[in-house]
Order: structure tokens, then C-alpha cells, then sequence
């Protein structure tokens, strides 16, 4: 069962008091950042916002979010990044 199925199980079961996501294995350039939260009587949403360097060069880029509910840690998902060349885009 991958952690993404077990954290849906989870929340649907149970209410859920806290909500804490992380990272691991960022690139570096690359910084992810809470843009938003909320959090009603029933589920929470949490919005990511990733920025991205300048310099970073165009590739794909892999890393983990890791997600703890009430304390537990259920471990990381997947996440990939393809960061293009923009140049010339908007001129």
C-alpha cells in the first residue's frame, strides 16, 4: 500500500488535529514553501508553492514530501520537477 493510500485511509477515518508536510532530498536551487492552509471542520488542505533559482539548470528533478498527521509520520511521496528553459518566452 503506497503512503498516499494509507494517508487517505487515515484521514477519513479519524479527525485530524494536525497536518505537517516536509521535504526530503531538495534539490538545491529549489526551496518549497507552505502558500496556503485551511483547515475546516472536516478536512485540511495544504498548498505547496516551489521557487526555483535562476540558475537551475533545465532537467527533471526528484525529491520527497514527507507527511506526519497528529504526530505520526507516515512517511514520503514521490514528487519530480521538470524545470525548462524560459528563454525567449514572453519577449
Amino acid at each position: 500500500m503506497s503512503c498516499l493510500c494509507l494517508l487517505a485511509e487515515v484521514l477519513e477515518k479519524e479527525a485530524v488535529g494536525s497536518l505537517e508536510l516536509y521535504t526530503v532530498d531538495l534539490p538545491a536551487g529549489m526551496e518549497v514553501t507552505e502558500g496556503m492552509r485551511w483547515h475546516g471542520p472536516g478536512p485540511i488542505s495544504v498548498v505547496l508553492v516551489t521557487e526555483i533559482s535562476p540558475d537551475v539548470e533545465p532537467g527533471r528533478y526528484s525529491f520527497g514530501i514527507g507527511i506526519e498527521v497528529d504526530g505520526k509520520d507516515y512517511g514520503t511521496i514521490p514528487c519530480t520537477i521538470e524545470v525548462i528553459d524560459t528563454t525567449g518566452i514572453g519577449d
